[in-house]
This record gives C-alpha cells, structure tokens and sequence, in this order.
C-alpha cells in the first residue's frame, strides 16, 4: 500500500443511455483507470501525493493544487504532475486509501446567484431558458408587478451574477406564460398572453442579439394559448407545445421544427373521460425530458367549457409519438409551479419547485414549504419528497424555472406575500443524499365533496328509496315509510353536493356533458317531492282515476330516468376529477353489482306477478 504506482486516472462522464456506467465504477483499460462521474462530458487527468493532487483545469490551461480531501470519488495517485486540454467540469479530491472507494454525500443545495449590477424588475411567468455555452440565463417578458405586460429581454452571467439587457429594433409583443427553450445559440419563444393571446415563434440570436419571427411554411397550427407545457431539449431543434388555454381548454400537443419551419400536430388531444390521457387544462408545470419528450404537472382544469380539479394533482410523461404514461399522484395539487429536468448520476427524474396550491376549489391543503423540492422517477412513476438544507429561497409561484447539464436554474415569481421577484438561484445535489420527507401532501377540494355527496345522494340512498319501492311494495305500510325516508335523506345529500359541484366550476358550467347532465338529473330529482306531494290520491277499493293513472306514470318513469342519468353521470364524474384508479375499479364495480340486483329482482318481481301492497292506499 505504501508503494507509489504511476497511474493515470481519465473521469468522464458517458452519454445518457442504457450504457450509462455508474458513479465511483471502475474500469481497466490499457493500464489507465476510468471513473464515471455521471454528470458532465467531461474528460481530466490528475496526480497526486500522499499530500496534494494536482488537477487540472481547462478554462485557465493550468494545473492547481488541491488537498486530498475526500470530495466525489476516492483513488491512487502518483507523486507526479500532469497537465491536460481537457475540461474540469467537477473538483475530485483523491487519495491513496483505494481504488474503488465510495463516493461521498452530495445534498441538495440552493444557492443564490447574486446580482452584481441593476437586475430587471420583479415579474411572474417570464420566459427562461439556459445556454450552456456560455452559462448564462436569457429571460424574455413576463408580467410586471404592476401587472403590465413585458417585452423586454435580458441575460444573466451565472458565472459572474451580471445582468445584460439588450435593445432591439424588433422584438415579440409583450406576453406572459410563455413556451421558452434554447436551441443552440438561439433562445426561443412561442404562445403566452399579452393584449390577446399568442401562437407564434420568434427565436432571438443570442451571439447576434436580435429578435426575428418565423414564418410557418405549413397552414396548420396550434390555436393560440398560454400556460402551455412544452419546450426544447437541450441541443435538438423541436419546440413542444402542449395543452394551455385561450377561449376553451386545450388537450393537444404539437411539435415546431426548427430547422424547417413546420407545425405538426403529433398528439390530437383527449376529452375529460379518457383516463388515459391529460385532460384539457393550462397553468402546467412542465421540463423537457428528452428529445420531444416532456413530463406536465397539474395545472387548471375547470371552466373554459370543461370541468376537472383546479388545481390538479396528476403528471403526465409525454414520451413521443401520441404516448401519455400517468406517474403516481403525490405532490399537493398545484398551478404555476416550476419543473427542470434533473439526471443526476443518469437517473431519469424531474423536480418540482414551488407552484399555487390554493384557489376556490381547495378548502384544505398541505400548503409546501419553502425547503421542499419533489422528485419525480420516470422509470418508476413514483414521487418522492426531499427537504432542502441551509438557505432556501423564498416560497413562490408563477416562477421560470430552466435546467442545465447538473443543475436547475431559477428565476423571479411570485411570493406568497404577493411580491413579484427578480433573483436567481441555483439547485445542485443529489436528490438521494438529502433528507426525505414522509408521505405525500394531503387536501380537501369542492369536487371531493361533490363527488362523496352526489354518490350518497343518486348512488345510495335515492337508489335504495326507488329499489324498495319498486321491490317490496307488499310490505305495506314498511315499503312507504322507507321510501319516503331514503328519497328525503338522498335528496338533501344530492343538493348539497350540487352546491360544491356548480361553486367548483369557475364558467360554463354547462358546457360539458357531467355539468348539462347533472342540472337535467337535479331537476328531475327536485320535480319528485313536488310530484309526490301534488299527487292525486288513491282510494282504497276503488280503481285509480285516470289522473292517478298518469301521475303514476309521470312519477314513475322520470324516477327511473334519473336514477340511471345519476349512475351515468357519477360515471363520467369519476374519470374527470382524475380519481386514482382504486376508485375507478371500486366505483365501477358497484354499478356492475347494481345493474346485476336491478335484473334479478326485475326478473323476480315479473315472475311473481307484480306483487302490489293489499292495504293503505297513497
């Protein structure tokens, strides 16, 4: 062990794929050693003593001396010096306990990027993107504390923490939640909203600082929108829209070539019953995550002609080619919140930073704190959530958030105390070297409610009060007090759940087929006591008048409709709040079950001849 060997140690970082070698793994190759770092393409040579290594670092073509302090990964290193043209992108600290010795903690960590010079003003929902050539953020428009409407557009050096504005001839109208990305030097734009909401593609070159508008060389093209999901993945042309809102709620999802000009359409979009699909909705949270390929978090999908939770608690990859996969809900429902593609060490996960988790709809929720960050595993589904030491910015929402090869970029939003904000902070670390947070958040929302209040109310108790009167009408006067009883409960229960359900749409409300047919069952339902108390009576020994006749008629078949309109609509109402799929399977199982007694008592009841009660008459 005491003995100096001359080794040569070469880390880098491999491509993202299945090849991937993990961190600290060691490979012989021709006598040099080769340690993965995982994060960066990055390629060093170092040596070191028993006392110092000697690193080398490409920005300034020289070698430094470091202290063997144990840092990312731990190895043998001669008494030698070596200097190479390669980039230093990571500090490795080594020494000469061993060749393969683990790697150390690396928590996630906030650091704030202070500004050096006058930084723009306060704003919410601008456009951010990241260039990785030469590490500065580029921030275009967005809404002023004001609430006017920017159009201005502004890099920051995150080496330096300076910020540059730039004055153009041209430039895009002002707007807010916008679709942003870089494309190699150009950043880029589309959708938002301004003084009317937007479609169109402006790319500003970011060596020759102007602005210009691409024209489409094809006809179609996405409506215009804001509060997309969507963007450019690092060092590919495709710009990806999808979702957000103008006039109604969008559900589809298109792709803009760069290189070509060409609007495609590779997604046509959904209805609010598909539980394979998003549902329409804007105010996502969204990152690219490969190639034409993204992850969308929650947002709003009430009004707009559709209903849904507002916020919404489900995330939806969008893995190419018309493929949705729904990941596992965890995260407290939220609107505005930010989302950067995070592969450390490989893994194939997002983060989710801060975000609006109170509207109208919530009456309770887990509010986040402002250390939280959650991590979503694409290769799993699943979420998990990790809590941030030492100092953290300030809780937000509205924010523009922007991912780098090892990091996650953060800029402006808006405070819970109703500032528009103006930094800029860094996220690095590893998400599994930080301390959990147990369980998931937890809310009360109005279509909650609804729902349990409607399926009492049409799905068990008015059921069960038209069963028995259908059923055991022998059992006079039992049949007629139960009746009575169970129709009364189960209407109190149905009104006060179309209360929360009509107080959770925020606009046109009948603008789709749960909401019109939910006010046509109500009003059915509603017309039954009236019926009831308006009816012609019965005398006992005497056949009904023809008024009876047709009352019962009337009372009769309009029970009936309702109750199977109300099975159909608590139907339609599970798929659209997005319940979790144990309560698709549970629910759905119960109308089989009610569908199969419905049969067996019809045919049973048929059999015996109708049996009709012998006494009271009502």
């Amino acid at each position: 062990r005491g003995q100096q060997q001359q080794d040569s140690l070469h880390t880098r970082a491999h491509a993202k794929g299945n090849t991937r070698l993990r961190t600290g793994e060691v490979k012989r190759n021709q006598g040099a050693t080769h340690i993965v770092d995982g994060v960066n393409d990055a390629l060093f040579m170092c040596s070191c003593t028993s006392s110092s290594c000697t690193i080398i670092s490409h920005s300034t073509q020289h070698c430094q001396q470091q202290p063997p302090t144990l840092s990312l990964l731990v190895a043998r290193c001669p008494n030698t010096k070596m200097c190479s043209h390669q980039s230093l992108l990571l500090l490795v600290s080594l020494t000469v306990a061993s060749l393969s010795a683990p790697t150390t903690a690396v928590p996630l960590t906030w650091t704030e990027v202070a500004a050096i010079n006058t930084p723009p003003e306060g704003r919410t929902n601008a456009g951010v993107a990241h260039h990785p050539g030469t590490n500065r953020l580029f921030v275009f428009g967005g809404r002023g504390a004001n609430g006017a409407y920017l159009d201005d557009t502004w890099a920051f050096d995150l080496n330096t923490g300076s910020w540059e504005e730039f004055s153009t001839v041209t430039q895009p109208e002002a707007r807010h939640s916008m679709i942003a990305g870089m494309s190699g030097n150009d950043f880029v734009i589309s959708t938002g909203q301004g003084n009317g909401f937007f479609n169109d593609v402006w790319v500003f070159d970011t060596v020759g600082e102007t602005w210009t508008k691409r024209t489409p060389t094809t006809s179609d093209a996405p409506a215009v929108r804001y509060g997309s999901g969507g963007g450019i993945f690092l060092g590919h042309n495709a710009l990806m829209v999808s979702h957000g809102f103008s006039s109604k709620r969008f559900s589809d999802t298109w792709k803009y070539d760069l290189g070509s000009d060409t609007w495609t359409k590779v997604f046509g979009g959904t209805n609010e019953y598909d539980p394979d699909y998003p549902h329409a909705r804007c105010l996502v949270g969204s990152a690219m995550t490969n190639n034409e390929q993204f992850i969308m978090f929650g947002g709003c999908l009430s009004g707009g002609g559709t209903g849904g939770p507002c916020p919404a608690p489900d995330s939806w990859l969008y893995e190419g080619s018309g493929d949705w996969t729904r990941m596992d809900d965890c995260p407290v429902p939220r609107t505005y919140s930010g989302m950067a593609n995070f592969a450390f060490n490989g893994r194939n996960e997002a983060i989710l930073y801060g975000g609006a988790e109170k509207t109208g709809q919530i009456l309770e929720t887990t509010q986040t704190s402002a250390d939280e960050i959650a991590v979503v595993d694409f290769d799993t589904g699943s979420w998990s959530r990790y809590e941030v030491a030492g100092t953290v910015p300030e809780a937000r929402n509205r924010l523009g958030m922007a991912s780098t090869a090892s990091s996650a970029v953060m800029f402006g939003g808006l405070s819970r105390s109703g500032t528009a904000l103006n930094d800029v902070w860094v996220l690095t670390g590893n998400p599994v070297d930080s301390s959990t947070k147990s369980g998931c958040g937890s809310y009360l929302s109005m279509p909650i409610l609804h729902a349990v209040f409607m399926f009492l109310g049409w799905g068990v108790f008015l059921q069960a009060g038209a069963f028995t009167a259908r059923y055991f009408r022998s059992r006079d006067p039992w049949w007629f007090k139960m009746h009575r009883g169970l129709q009364v409960t189960g209407l109190l229960f149905a009104i006060i759940g179309f209360a929360f359900g009509v107080a959770s749409v925020q606009s046109k409300h009948g603008m789709f087929a749960h909401g019109g047919l939910g006010f046509v069952i109500m009003i059915l339902g509603l017309l039954q006591p009236l019926n009831a108390f308006f009816r012609p009576h019965k005398e006992k020994g005497k056949a009904p008048t023809r008024a009876r006749f047709w009352w019962e008629q009337l009372h009769r078949w309009s029970g009936r409709i309702a109750l199977l309109l109300a099975l159909i609509n608590i139907s339609l109402g599970v798929l659209m709040i997005l319940a979790p799929k144990a309560v698709y399977a549970v629910w759905f199982s119960m109308f089989a079950v009610f569908i199969v007694v419905y049969i067996v008592f019809e045919v049973r009841h048929q059999l015996s001849g109708g049996a009709k009660p012998k006494g009271t008459a009502v």
